[in-house]
């Protein structure tokens, strides 16, 4: 009740006479869930308010409300004329999070993009507006035949998905112009459009094996990186692996080609981290068919880089059961990173009884200084024999400090449904948590048990 008193009390402060106390009041806002979402009515009024960093903060928190905010739609694309720069811009930003899928939004969005100062902003947005985007697709081809526009229409097509089909002839052309991030979006866009982008497979295979380009892009990137910290290789924009992604990506969905699957394993020994770790993770996607590389994945499980090691480990578990993937997450769970050891806990999980072999690792996880990691692994075991004394672990998790491992107790027993029948007390408690997340899944488990059915995942 002091919560929604709470909030009550901040929206009334949107009427201080004080511009800087009114955007600081908005700032707010979204730390109150799911309460800022009647907060939409009285943000849509402030993107009429007399001051533009007050506007500019509306519109940014209206798109952090995200599809519950659509009535806000309107206003902001009136806000797309805004005479102050940061207001369209924002504006433009909040319609992407909002998804504007009217013929109304697209038309004015289209206007938009002739204006330079939110131009990316525009077209980003053209990405969000769903089937409505449909009647964007010839401006968008004619967009992406211009070499200052090119990548930000092929990004919006890509986003469009299976809509932009009447742009298949467009993107493949498109797939000749060496500049790293068009090429990247078509490549990304004639994946998103799927399987009636088959003809557009000898161009992806062209543009995949087109070492020229790859030369030019390998060597912008270590300019890019030169004098940088290691750290930062996950920011490097030009990696052409980036582009060999996209393209391997598209070229298994459409085609379910395994120059694909060749293409993700050569990246796994890309010297950009992020790289490593994009390929392992798609390959993952990719599922049983990438099996034939599991070997490849089990040496990547030692990767330096922690982002890597675990994905490779997230991917194994889709990809296969086999006893070499349970050995090297087994090895996993004594990794000095913690989020590694989570990441092989959750793989683990994933095989159920395929992954008996880890259980005795497993019960010494449990016992493991991270709370994270003490829970998923109390998961995995679970997943692995079905018995209740695990159960135990993710009770006393729920009293946890931190609303993150709490969230991540509370999901679980979520998601075992009936079987979390033993820790109702604990579950009832936390529909009164702090965390707004909590306690709608608190909720939700609860009305499982109730209703005495539930779910398996």
């Amino acid at each position: 009740m002091s919560r929604k008193r709470d909030f009550r009390q901040l929206l009334s402060l949107l009427a201080d006479p004080d511009p800087r106390v009114r955007a600081e009041v908005i700032g707010k806002i979204n730390d109150f869930r799911p309460e800022n979402r009647k907060a939409v009515p009285a943000l849509i009024l402030c993107l009429q308010d007399p001051d533009g960093w007050v506007r500019a903060s509306a519109a940014h928190a209206l798109g952090q409300i995200e599809s519950a905010a659509s009535s806000a739609v309107p206003a902001l694309l009136k806000a797309l004329k805004d005479p102050d720069c940061t207001v369209r811009e924002w504006s433009a930003g909040a319609l992407v999070f909002i998804g504007a899928q009217t013929e109304e939004a697209v038309s004015a969005l289209m206007e938009a993009t002739q204006d330079r100062s939110i131009r990316s902003e525009a077209f980003h947005a053209l990405g969000s507006t769903g089937s409505a985007g449909a009647t964007a697709v010839p401006f968008l081809i004619r967009a992406l035949g211009d070499m200052a526009t090119s990548s930000m229409a092929a990004e919006a097509l890509s986003r469009l998905g299976p809509v932009a089909h009447p742009a298949i002839p467009a993107l493949i052309e498109a797939l000749k112009i060496r500049e790293f991030y068009t090429r990247q979006y078509v490549a990304e866009a004639l994946g998103s459009i799927g399987l009636s982008a088959r003809t557009s497979v000898p161009a992806l295979l062209d543009a995949l094996y087109d070492r020229e380009f790859y030369a030019c892009a390998l060597k912008e990137s270590a300019g890019w990186a030169q004098g940088r910290p290691k750290e930062l290789d996950t920011l490097a924009p030009m990696h052409p692996g980036r582009v060999v992604m996209a393209i391997a990506t598209a070229l298994w969905r459409i085609a379910g080609h395994q120059a694909a699957i060749i293409a993700l394993v050569e990246q796994l020994q890309a010297t950009t981290g992020d790289v490593r770790r994009l390929a392992a993770q798609r390959l993952g996607w990719i599922g049983p068919p990438a099996r034939t590389v599991v070997a490849d994945l089990v040496r990547s499980s030692k990767d330096e880089a922690p982002c890597v090691r675990g994905a490779v480990l997230r991917a194994l578990a889709r990809i296969t059961t086999a006893a070499s993937a349970v050995t090297a997450m087994t090895c996993a769970l004594n990794d000095n990173v913690e989020g590694v050891r989570v990441d092989a806990a959750l793989a683990l999980s994933v095989l159920g009884p395929h992954a008996v072999d880890a259980s005795d690792s497993l019960r010494e996880r449990m016992a493991d200084a991270s709370a994270m990691v003490r829970v998923t692994s109390a998961w995995a075991l679970w997943r692995i024999y079905r018995q209740p004394q695990y159960i135990e672990v993710l009770i006393d998790a729920l009293r946890d400090p931190c609303s993150d491992v709490r969230f991540a107790a509370i999901r679980t027993l979520r998601v075992m449904g009936v079987a979390a029948k033993p820790a109702a007390g604990a579950i009832e408690a936390s529909m009164g948590d702090d965390d707004e997340f909590v306690r709608e899944d608190a909720k939700r488990v609860v009305q499982l048990l109730e209703s005495n059915s539930g779910r398996w995942n």
